[in-house]
Parts: C-alpha cells; structure tokens; sequence
C-alpha cells in the first residue's frame, strides 16, 4: 500500500466512524507502512449498541494503534503471583518473553546456562507448558497489565 493509499484509507475510517447513518459495519485493520520502521496497524473495536448514546452523533469505536516490534515489558510482580513463580523465575520468564534466548537471558541475569535451565524447567512445569514457544505464547496474554510489585523492583 503506498502513502497515499494509505493517507486515504485513514481518511474513509475517521469519516466511517463519524457517519452515524446506517448500520455499523466490520473494518479491516489498515496498515501503515514506514520507510526503515515496522508498520503499525490500526483497527477498529466497534461498541455494541447497549453501550451507545445516540446523542452523540457518532458511532463510539475504540481505535487500537499497534506498532509492530514494540514488545511491552511483562510485569514480572504479575508472573510471579499468577504462575506462583519465585522471582528468579519471574525475571528468567520475563526475558523470554522479551525475545531472549536461554543463553542470553542467563547472560543477562548473571547467571549460568544451568542454572537457567533448571530455573526453565521450574517455570515449564508452574506454567503447564512444555517448550519454550508455548511459553512466551502463553506469557503474551499478560503484556500491559500492571499490578503493584512485591518484589520492589
């Protein structure tokens, strides 16, 4: 899609949004591609009729910007009180959701590749998983929810 295709498609969804004549209908997800950066999409969450105010004169939409490559830090205070994990194990879990491989998630907590094995091991079998794929899919469930951190760090 180029710029301008781009700019255009914008223009459609914010005057898509602001038509309150007839029926709401789905959105595709636009895509904004930037020169030597990831694209970010942009979608529409449309809200149900029940949550509407008429006297708006707009159809209330929630508009999600998402930069692609952004990766939002995991609270590791939250991993630790879902999955009961020590924190250790939290910290160890966090890098691995950040991207890190074993080796350097080890790297960067100090600690040896065994150590972060075992610890690995531990989460796997506190978390119900298996490979380490499944565990940064499950552990990208909770990216963006805070909780306050026990741990003070």
């Amino acid at each position: 899609m180029g710029d301008s295709e781009e700019a255009n498609s914008l223009v459609q969804l914010i005057e898509h949004l602001t038509d309150d004549t007839g029926e709401p209908s789905a959105i595709e997800p636009i895509i904004i591609r930037r020169n030597g950066k990831r694209p970010v999409i942009i979608s529409v969450l449309q809200v149900p009729m029940a949550g509407r105010n008429r006297s708006l004169g707009a159809r209330p939409s929630l508009l999600t910007v998402i930069p692609l490559g952004s990766k939002p830090r995991l609270d590791m205070a939250l991993l630790a009180r879902v999955f009961r994990l020590t924190r250790a194990e939290a910290k160890l879990a966090s890098a691995l959701a950040g991207g890190k491989s074993i080796e350097e998630a080890a790297e960067e907590l100090t600690i040896s590749r065994e150590t972060a094995r075992n610890q690995l091991k531990s989460v796997f079998a506190k978390t119900a998983v298996h490979r380490q794929s499944e565990l940064v899919a499950l552990l990208s469930q909770l990216s963006g929810i805070a909780i306050h951190d026990p741990f003070g760090s």
